[in-house]
C-alpha cells in the first residue's frame, strides 16, 4: 500500500489541477510500485482475496514522469468527467490533427502541465500537456481510436 504522503501527493494533485475532490479516492487503495501507482476500489471481498499470489491489481492509474505525475489514460477515462477545470473540448478537425501528432494553439490561462481533452459533449478522451500555449496529444494511437469508438457522440 502507498504511504499517506504517496496519498496526498497523488490526489492533492488531481485536486489542484483537474479540481477532482480528493475525498472522492476514501473508498480506493492506492498501491506503489516503483514510479507507478495502482488504483483499487476498496471492497470487503479483497479480504478473501489476500490470499492469492497476484503480480498486478486495480488499474495502472499514475507515473511519475520527471517532475510530473502523469495520470494513465484509463485513470482520465474514468474519473475525467469529474474534474472541474484543466479540461479542453476538441472538435473533430482538432481530434485529426491530435492524431497526426500536430500540436493545438490555445489561449488555456493554466499553467504548463497535463490537460483533459473531451470530445462533443465532454466524452474523455484522455490528456494533452499544455505547453507554451499549445497541446499535445499524450494520448495513444490506439487509445485514441479506442475513445471515439465508444463514443457516443456523432461524428
Amino acid at each position: 500500500m502507498a504511504e499517506d504522503k504517496d496519498r496526498d501527493q497523488i490526489f492533492g494533485y488531481l485536486e489542484k489541477r483537474f479540481g477532482i475532490d480528493k475525498s472522492f479516492f476514501k473508498g480506493y487503495i492506492l498501491l506503489k510500485r516503483k514510479r507507478s501507482w495502482n488504483l483499487l476500489k476498496n471492497d470487503k471481498a479483497l479480504v478473501s482475496a489476500c490470499s492469492l499470489k497476484a503480480g498486478k491489481v486495480g488499474i495502472r492509474a499514475f507515473r511519475k514522469i520527471g517532475a510530473y505525475i502523469k495520470p494513465t489514460t484509463r485513470m482520465i477515462q474514468l474519473f475525467g468527467s469529474y474534474a472541474t477545470k484543466a479540461k479542453m473540448s476538441v472538435d473533430i478537425t482538432d481530434l485529426i490533427r491530435l492524431q497526426r501528432g500536430e500540436p493545438l494553439k490555445t489561449d488555456l490561462n493554466l499553467e504548463m502541465g497535463y490537460v483533459i481533452l473531451t470530445l462533443g459533449r465532454g466524452n474523455v478522451l484522455g490528456l494533452g500537456f499544455f505547453s507554451d500555449g499549445m497541446i499535445r496529444s499524450q494520448i495513444s494511437r490506439r487509445d485514441l481510436r479506442d475513445s471515439i469508438l465508444r463514443s457516443p457522440v456523432n461524428l
